[in-house]
């Protein structure tokens, strides 16, 4: 499953996160430069500040690397809204 969140920090710069099961990949575009950076999950938020982003925009990209974090990674079992249950890895 691969999801992205595009943040455009200001006419020339656009950030777009791509999470993937092992990691999360970070493209850059500014103009024509494109930068692109690799963290996994449990230094992705800590990684956060070096892009100097609004506290706004923050928190929308913590809220979908959460929400991304949580349907591979479920710490509870729960029922999705779709009605599938989703259960915890170690009840495989």
């Amino acid at each position: 499953m691969v999801s992205h969140k595009t943040i455009k920090v200001n006419d020339t710069t656009t950030i777009r996160f791509n999470f993937e099961d092992e990691c999360v990949r970070i493209q850059i575009t500014n103009e024509n430069l494109i930068t692109e950076y690799i963290r996994y999950h449990n230094e992705f938020n800590d990684s956060l500040a070096q892009f100097n982003l609004t506290s706004l925009q923050s928190k929308k990209v913590r809220y979908w690397f959460y929400k991304n974090y949580k349907r591979i990674f479920p710490n509870q079992e729960y029922v999705s809204r779709y009605g599938r249950k989703i259960i915890t890895p170690d009840h495989h």
